[in-house]
């Protein structure tokens, strides 16, 4: 078995094709996150990792909670014997996150740099939406060293860089054209239609076609292929808002762990609160280090049973404070609480976090001491310069939120019916969100529920 990049350690010999390590006849295998964390790691020798950089990394466009990356670097350790008194490879770097210090990678001997071998590591972590949990499908003729390189290219944008999205495109297009019997390429370029599809639905109208008849194509051919069932899923369930179409496919994506997470947030959509619970517990058994404890929460909070949604944040407060998501989550459960002033020094966090300086915090403070929170939301509805994302998703649903807090439900009706025009994620699961329970009496929402289609009041 060939081996590449040794490191300068007599006992230990790296092995990325199959991400294992080697010492005399013992074989460690490392699960993806661990083998993307140690590149990561020695990727940066001597030189402190942020635990934003390995969030970035390990968990890209996915928000988990600081146990996560705790649970992989404490594996990590244990696969390389490592102690964290006195450690020989990972450095705990207090307050910002973790250094190598153990030997450096010796001489390259394979044809990729340790840099291209990090970006590999990240690859089989999977897309934001998607995860690494979907096993690739053999080929029966392989790619060619070109193909394969720029098949792992336009992975690593579609994941790492939002802005190059285009780009992953073009040369995921280019490799369909020239080898139109490969399944993967074409799943990926679905994947990425659907991305720039919900970043933009307007400017990028034919996306939808392309992506559905690319994923007909696979599922014709694999009807089992995972990624490709969960696509057709969010595809009907976040574009096509058919949620009775969505409920076939994501049932054929429960083989791995992705698809019990994505199958818990439809049923949390359609009410079935407990379904969503069971199928997220699934995805913590199958999934460990992806879990967020703050999801379980927020099914408890869409299920108003509150006092639940906050026990389970609180057990993260030693993990999660420098959470943007973790402190939205607190804020949202005080208020339905009614702890208002613990809801609003949360709120006040987010906002400072979100880049509101301090003249504008003190008008939200100002409006706050003189009308509570209904006239803090009063304010982001109507003199809001920034309108930045401050865990009420964006305009035209955020607006939506604020209106019904400002005390102003036919404008916030009228919001939701504009999100519902976009396409807006979000308003998919505004029929169960209790931020809307004040609108339930008024015919106009009743009649937007009837629209959305999800669930029926």
């Amino acid at each position: 078995m060939a081996t590449v990049n040794i490191i300068a350690k007599p006992d230990w010999v790296l092995n990325h094709q199959h991400q294992q390590l080697y010492s005399g006849q013992r074989v460690v295998s490392l699960d993806d996150k661990q083998y993307a964390l140690l590149m990561l790691l020695m990727d940066n020798a001597n030189t402190d990792v942020t635990k934003e950089q390995i969030f970035t990394t390990l968990w890209p466009g996915r928000v988990v909670s600081e146990d996560a990356i705790y649970v992989t670097v404490t594996g990590l350790r244990k696969l390389l014997g490592d102690n964290v008194k006195q450690p020989s490879y990972i450095k705990t770097i207090t307050g910002v996150g973790y250094r190598w210090v153990g030997p450096q990678i010796g001489a390259d001997k394979s044809v990729f740099s340790s840099s291209l071998m990090l970006c590999s590591a990240i690859l089989l972590l999977g897309a934001a939406l998607l995860g690494s949990q979907f096993n690739m499908l053999s080929d029966p003729v392989p790619m060619s060293p070109e193909q394969s390189e720029n098949f792992q290219k336009a992975r690593y944008l579609l994941n790492n860089q939002a802005e190059s999205i285009g780009q992953s495109i073009a040369l995921l297009q280019q490799l369909t054209l020239t080898r139109s019997d490969l399944i993967e390429p074409k799943v990926w370029l679905a994947d990425a239609y659907l991305r720039q599809l919900q970043e933009d639905p307007q400017r990028n109208p034919h996306h939808r076609s392309r992506a559905h008849t690319l994923l007909q194509s696979v599922l014709a051919k694999t009807p089992e292929h995972l990624k490709a069932n969960l696509l057709m899923a969010q595809l009907y369930l976040l574009i096509d808002f058919e949620p009775q179409a969505a409920r076939r496919y994501f049932k054929a994506a429960l083989g791995h762990a992705e698809g019990h997470l994505w199958f818990g947030q439809f049923l949390m959509a359609t009410g079935d609160f407990q379904g969503a619970l069971e199928h997220i517990e699934q995805y913590r058994l199958l999934d460990p280090n992806g879990y967020s404890s703050e999801s379980v929460a927020w099914v408890y909070t869409m299920s108003q049973r509150h006092e639940a949604a906050l026990e389970a944040l609180l057990k993260l407060q030693p993990y999660s404070d420098t959470s943007r998501f973790y402190h939205t989550c607190l804020r949202t459960v005080y208020e339905q609480l009614g702890e208002y002033d613990k809801a609003f020094a949360q709120m006040q966090w987010v906002m400072q976090d979100a880049g509101y300086s301090p003249s504008l915090m003190a008008q939200v403070e100002s409006a706050f001491a003189r009308d509570g929170l209904s006239g803090v939301y009063r304010w982001l509805l109507h003199e809001d310069p920034l309108r930045a994302e401050i865990g009420h998703y964006t305009p035209p649903m955020s607006l939506a939120r604020y209106a019904v807090m400002a005390g102003e439900p036919q404008m916030a009706v009228a919001y939701l019916e504009q999100a519902l025009d976009r396409r807006q994620q979000a308003v998919v699961w505004s029929a169960v969100d209790p931020v809307f329970t004040p609108l339930y009496q008024y015919p106009s929402y009743q009649h937007f529920v009837r629209r959305l289609g999800i669930i029926a009041r």
